[in-house]
C-alpha cells in the first residue's frame, strides 16, 4: 500500500526535502491594459533551489516551451531567468499545466465620458468540479473497505467486532464522505497560494473547521484537543478508546495488544498487505484510485514545491478599481494577485473591473472631471445599451455641452425619444448621472 503509507509520512518527506533540497518554478506576469482594447503582457520565468539561495536558475522546460511561441520579443533578465513581452488583444495561452492552458480576456466598453474595462485570467487546470469530486468517491469507498477488512482480520473473534464493522461501513462511511466534501470546499475556497502567512492562516482555518466537524459528529470532545495535540501517545490513546467505544466494550489489555498494529510500521504494513489481498485489487488500480483523492481533496502544498504565480495589472492613468480578486495598491495604481499552479481543480480567477474617465472630454464639456468610479460604470453601460438612432442623437447633444452655460438646463433638454406632451419631462438616465456628479451632495 505505497499510496496509503505515504499519507502518513508527510512530516518525514518534508524533513527529507529540507535536507536534500528542492526546486520551485516561478512565473511573474505583468499586464498593462490599454484603452483601445489591447494590452502589453510581460512574462518572466525562473526557478529557485533552496540549496542555491538568491540565484535565479533556468525555468523548467515545460514552462519555457509553453511561453516561447507566443512572444516575438525577448527581454534581458537577471540570472538564467527568461523574459518575454508582447502586445495582444486576445489572451495568449502561454501557461501550461496538467494538460490545460490559461484562459481569460480583456474587455473595454467605451463612451464619450470614459470607459469601463475588465481583465480576467484563470490559471490552467480542471474546472469540472462535480466530476472531479465524483472521481474521489471510489477512493473514499476503498478506504472504508480497507478499514473494514483490517478490522475483521486483525480483531477476529473479539467481542463487539460486528458493531465496529457496522460503524465503519455505515456512519464512518457517511462522515468520511462529508469530511471529504468539506475539505474539497475548503480547497476550492482557498484562492491561490499567497505568501507563507496566508497559506498558514488558511491551513489553520481548515484545521479548525475539521476539528469542529469531529466534535459535532462525536469523535472527540473539545476538552481533549489540547492533550491530543501535545503528544503522539495521546493521539494513539484517543484512537484506541474510540474503537473500543464503537465496539461497546472496555479498552482492556487484550484489545490494546491487538490494536497495536495501528502504531507499528511493520505490523501495519503487514495488515495493509493482508487486507489488499482480501480485496483482490491490483496495486496499479488501487494506487490510481487513491491518487485521485489526493489530487482532488488533499492537494495542499505541504512541501512548498508548487509553482508560484504572480500577476500584476498596471492600471491606466486615472483608473478607479471597482472590484478585484487581487489587492489594489491605489498609490502604485496596480492590482497584484498571487497564486499557484496545483493539481486541485481551479476555483480562483484573477480579475479586475475598473473605470477610466476621459479627462479631456469631460473637462471640455463638463468643466472638470466629474464622472468616475461606480457612477461612470453605470453611465457607460447605459450609453452602450442605447439603440443606434438614440445613441447618435445623444452623442450629438452631449458633444454640444458647454460648461460656460447652464449645464443642468442643457442636459434637461435632451430627450430620447421626445417626451409625450401630457407628461412632465424627466432627464434621461445618463443625463441624471452627469447631473448628480456635478451637484455637490449637500445641495442635492
Amino acid at each position: 500500500m505505497r499510496s496509503a503509507r505515504s499519507l502518513g509520512r508527510l512530516a518525514a518527506l518534508a524533513a527529507l526535502a529540507a535536507l536534500c533540497g528542492c526546486s520551485r518554478d516561478h512565473i511573474e506576469l505583468t499586464v498593462e491594459p490599454r484603452l483601445d482594447g489591447s494590452f502589453v503582457r510581460t512574462i518572466r520565468l525562473w526557478q529557485t533551489h533552496n540549496n542555491k539561495p538568491g540565484q535565479l536558475l533556468a525555468p523548467s522546460e515545460e514552462l519555457a516551451e509553453a511561453a516561447k511561441p507566443h512572444y516575438k520579443k525577448k527581454l534581458d533578465a537577471e540570472g538564467q531567468a527568461l523574459c518575454f513581452q508582447g502586445t495582444f488583444r486576445d489572451l495568449p495561452p502561454d501557461l501550461a499545466f496538467g494538460g490545460d492552458v490559461n484562459h481569460g480576456g480583456y474587455l473595454v466598453v467605451r463612451s464619450r465620458l470614459g470607459c469601463l474595462a475588465h481583465y480576467r485570467e484563470r490559471r490552467p487546470g480542471r474546472t469540472d468540479f462535480y466530476t472531479a469530486f465524483e472521481e474521489a468517491k471510489p477512493a473514499l469507498d476503498l478506504l472504508i473497505r480497507f478499514a473494514a477488512a483490517m478490522a475483521r482480520q486483525q480483531l477476529e473473534g473479539e467481542e463487539g467486532l460486528d458493531r465496529l464493522v457496522a460503524f465503519i461501513e455505515g456512519p464512518l462511511r457517511r462522515d468520511l464522505r462529508d469530511l471529504a466534501m468539506l475539505a474539497y470546499a475548503e480547497r476550492l475556497r482557498h484562492r491561490g497560494g499567497g505568501d507563507g502567512q496566508q497559506v498558514q492562516a488558511h491551513l489553520a482555518d481548515v484545521a479548525a473547521t475539521l476539528m469542529q466537524f469531529a466534535i459535532e459528529r462525536g469523535y472527540l470532545g473539545a476538552s481533549q484537543l489540547p492533550k491530543l495535540l501535545a503528544t503522539k501517545d495521546s493521539l494513539n490513546e484517543w484512537l484506541m478508546t474510540l474503537v473500543a467505544r464503537k465496539m461497546n466494550r472496555p479498552l482492556d489489555a487484550q484489545l490494546r495488544r491487538k490494536l497495536g498494529f495501528l502504531f507499528d510500521d511493520k505490523r501495519r504494513d503487514a495488515a495493509l498487505a493482508q487486507a489488499a489481498k482480501a480485496l483482490a485489487m491490483p496495486d496499479e488500480k488501487r494506487n490510481a484510485t487513491l491518487e485521485r483523492l489526493g489530487k482532488t481533496v488533499l492537494s495542499y502544498d505541504f512541501l512548498n514545491t508548487q509553482t508560484r504565480l504572480s500577476t500584476t495589472l498596471r492600471c491606466p492613468e486615472h483608473a478607479t478599481v471597482l472590484y478585484t480578486s487581487g489587492r489594489w495598491d491605489k498609490q502604485a495604481n496596480q492590482v497584484v494577485w498571487r497564486g499557484t499552479l496545483a493539481e486541485a481543480p481551479v476555483a480562483d480567477l484573477f480579475h479586475a473591473l475598473w473605470t477610466t474617465p476621459d479627462p479631456a472630454w469631460q473637462t471640455q464639456h463638463l468643466g472638470r472631471v466629474a464622472l468616475n468610479g461606480q457612477a461612470l460604470a453605470e453611465y457607460v453601460l447605459w450609453e452602450h445599451a442605447l439603440p443606434p438612432d438614440h445613441a447618435a442623437r445623444w452623442h450629438a447633444a452631449i458633444d454640444r455641452l458647454d460648461p460656460a452655460a447652464d449645464l443642468k438646463q442643457q442636459l434637461d433638454a435632451i430627450h430620447l425619444p421626445p417626451p409625450p406632451p401630457d407628461k412632465k419631462p424627466t432627464p434621461e438616465p445618463g443625463a441624471q448621472l452627469i447631473l448628480d456628479a456635478l451637484t455637490p451632495p449637500t445641495t442635492r
